[in-house]
Order: structure tokens, then sequence, then C-alpha cells
């Protein structure tokens, strides 16, 4: 998840547990529930910062090339 840097709603996250407990579960269900609508099952692994963030777009760019 990224958050736009003039979001001012959002300001405050910095790392995952910034979230809140509540948010999180709430973000699960809907990725969740969005693969169910296309008929595709989808399970959350895990929910990591901005380290792990940052390494997977640089993986990903990687990639790319």
């Amino acid at each position: 998840m990224a958050v736009e840097s003039g979001n001012h709603s959002y300001a405050h996250v910095k790392r995952i547990d910034d979230l809140g407990k509540s948010f999180e579960r709430e973000i699960e269900k809907f990725f969740v529930n969005y693969h169910r609508l296309i008929g595709k099952e989808y399970h959350i692994l895990a929910l990591k910062g901005p380290a792990a963030a940052g390494r997977c777009v640089a993986q990903a760019r990687k990639r790319a090339r």
C-alpha cells in the first residue's frame, strides 16, 4: 500500500503498526473479497513494513529490465 505524499489524512502513517489493527483487517478483507469476486483465491501471508516494500519494488525493477 502506498500513500500519496500530499495526503494529509494518512501523513502520520510511517510503519504498518501506524494503521491500527482494525484498518489492517479491513484492507485484508478487501483484497480477499475482491479476488473472490473475480473467481480467484487470495490469502494474506503477512503484513510487512516499508523496508520490505522497498525490497519488493527493487526486485521488480530488476526483473523488468
